[in-house]
């Protein structure tokens, strides 16, 4: 039989054993160590990617912020400036072309504003103090238009008062004078005194008075026509009515009519006198070829329209 060898068994010593068990340990920390190095720097790179990318965030949302804090107080601006715009052209119609100009800037850049991308443009604020710039010019201008005004209704109550004076002086005046021409117009009305009337009897020898009614044969009637040196001197005509027992108005003529207050009256005898300003003794006398009958007769005088005596005759 072969003789087997049996493999030389090593043993290793106890003063070996720990070396390589410490090498080992030292390298494993070493590779965790430097792994938790590398886990360090990537963690602190990501924190400062992160923190760096938060930030940024807040600066962008702080800039919105601020972006849309200036568009509204650019559109206040905008706002404030249309309403002043608005009210200047109420109350300045004259202007109210020129405001209405600068009141279409205003509604383009509030436009713009509401936009996109609008409120990138760098001059918007620029405009918006150029269109403050003219508001202040217009209102500088509606300011001295008010004052304008204001003197002018000044001066036009003045001459309002005025001209209400001199009208209520006129009124005054004008009443005064139809008051003076009324008072003319009646001073000038002639008037008469002393009337008389009775019936006159035809004698060969004379024509004498009579109240007997059958013996009469004219009725004749005098009076006498007061001075008035206001009258205009001139012809005047002068009516007399006779009216009967039988309340009939004796005349010679049917067609013996004259004007009174716009009625045509009958008259019994008519005369045209010469009046000089100068008192005048006038006698007028109607005759018929009837009999006069017994009664009272009335006898009305007239000239110019008025009614100038009555006399009341008797005949027996």
């Amino acid at each position: 039989m072969e003789k087997v060898n049996k493999p030389a068994t090593t043993t290793a010593t106890p003063n070996q054993t720990p070396k390589k068990q410490k090498t080992k340990g030292v390298g494993a920390i070493i590779f965790l160590s430097i792994f938790a190095l590398i886990l360090a720097v990537g963690g602190g790179l990501l924190l400062r990617e992160v923190l760096e990318v938060r930030h940024e965030a807040e600066n962008a949302k702080t800039q919105n912020q601020l972006i849309a804090k200036e568009r509204d107080e650019l559109l206040k601006q905008l706002d404030a400036l249309e309403a002043e715009f608005q009210k200047l052209s109420l109350e300045f119609t004259g202007m109210e072309k020129d405001l209405g100009s600068e009141r279409t800037k205003i509604a383009r850049l509030r436009s713009q504003l509401q936009g996109t991308g609008g409120f990138g443009d760098p001059t918007l604020q620029a405009k918006i103090d150029e269109l403050e710039r003219l508001l202040a010019g217009y209102q500088q201008e509606a300011e001295s238009l008010k004052s304008e005004n204001q003197m002018l209704a000044g001066e036009k109550s003045q001459i309002q008062n005025s001209l209400n004076q001199t009208t209520a002086r006129n009124s005054q005046l004008e009443r005064e004078k139809r008051e003076i021409e009324e008072q003319l117009k009646k001073a000038s009305i002639l008037s008469i005194s002393s009337i008389e009337a009775n019936g006159v009897r035809v004698k060969r020898k004379g024509d004498e008075p009579t109240n007997k009614a059958k013996k009469t044969s004219k009725v004749q009637v005098c009076f006498t026509i007061n001075q008035n040196l206001v009258a205009t001197p001139g012809n005047r005509d002068f009516y007399v009515r006779i009216i009967d027992p039988g309340n009939k108005v004796l005349t010679a003529f049917p067609d013996d009519t004259f004007n009174y207050q716009g009625d045509e009256l009958s008259f019994s005898v008519q005369r045209t006198v010469n009046f000089q300003n100068n008192a005048q003794d006038i006698c007028m006398i109607y005759s018929q070829s009837n009999k006069f009958t017994k009664g009272y007769y009335n006898i009305v005088i007239f000239s110019e329209g008025y009614e100038l005596g009555y006399k009341l005759m008797e005949l027996k």
